[in-house]
């Protein structure tokens, strides 16, 4: 029976998946893919244009970019619906993630920037604003400051953009690990516990260890290389860095208070570093995951930022 549980765990993660791809497919949403340059190609949760609506076409575009560890699919179920009410809702595969990859050597957070603002091009859609968590902060701060022509509104989450060499170091040391390519993409039992008490302030945090060792064969093992080559090819936070540009469009914080994984003072530091154009708000009672452990807090607080006209 023992032999058993591994099997159990992974029929679990691979029975969610399917169920996730059930449910965005009847958000009316297609995992289309996209040829963006002769070595990329861009996978993309969204509704076909011929299934668009005249309603649908008059909605302001949202762009949902997702972190490491699980899929686009996971980590922004509870987003699509209800931000369709009023939003025409794309989600983005990252490279390597999901259905998108490439043949390129290029492995930064600006080349990541730079595939979906070619996605949604080919999608034709000129103008959007993004929401980007974690990792896909990263991006979605990138994706502003490349094309401010094109990216309207910005919502960063929990995402450590004023990163320094010293914050790096003293989230090793929270997790008594040496490198952060063994937190964030952990391969064993017990580094995947130390990333779930540093990301949820929940039950999760409590999962049994025969499932987190089936999770990790899901989740940890396909394209783990070329992601551990994603989180060597971020020039955010390195040394000899350039300078951390700001943003002309308005930005919203959204922190969860307990972020392990970011703390609070790095929100603090980049609302300092954008000044006047960003909000900052906090969560309460959640951690690194915001939109997974108070989605219906965070939906609210990324449609009243998104929806209120300028002033």
């Amino acid at each position: 029976m023992a032999s058993s549980a591994p099997c159990f765990g992974f029929s679990l993660a691979h029975l969610r998946d399917r169920q996730l791809d059930y449910f965005f497919r009847s958000c009316g949403l297609q995992h289309l893919c996209f040829q963006v340059d002769p070595a990329t190609t861009m996978a993309c949760w969204c509704k076909p244009s011929a299934a668009e609506t005249l309603a649908d076409q008059n909605k302001p575009a949202i762009v949902l970019i997702h972190g490491f560890a699980t899929s686009a699919l996971w980590q922004w179920c509870e987003q699509v619906k209800p931000l369709q009410r009023n939003f025409r809702v794309f989600v983005p595969d990252l490279i390597f993630f999901g259905k998108s990859t490439t043949k390129g050597s290029s492995r930064s957070e600006t080349f990541q920037a730079e595939m979906i603002a070619k996605a949604m091009e080919t999608m034709n859609v000129p103008s959007y604003s993004v929401v980007g968590t974690s990792y896909g902060g990263f991006v979605a701060f990138r994706l502003a400051h490349l094309f401010p022509q094109r990216v309207q509104k910005v919502v960063i989450a929990n995402s450590g953009v004023c990163t320094t060499c010293q914050d790096e170091q003293e989230l090793l040391e929270r997790a008594k690990l040496k490198v952060v390519e063994d937190l964030l993409l952990p391969q064993s039992v017990a580094a995947f516990r130390t990333l779930l008490c540093l990301s949820y302030n929940s039950f999760l945090r409590n999962i049994p260890s025969f499932v987190l060792q089936s999770l990790l064969q899901y989740f940890y093992v396909e394209n783990r290389d070329l992601q551990v080559e994603l989180l060597q090819g971020l020039t955010l936070g390195k040394e000899n860095a350039e300078p951390l540009p700001t943003l002309l469009q308005k930005v919203l914080l959204i922190w969860g208070e307990h972020d392990g994984i970011f703390p609070p003072k790095m929100a603090h530091r980049l609302k300092k570093h954008l000044g006047d154009n960003a909000e900052l708000v906090f969560i309460k009672n959640v951690a690194h995951c915001a939109q997974a452990e108070n989605p219906k807090e965070f939906n609210k607080l990324v449609e009243k930022f998104l929806l209120t006209l300028p002033s």
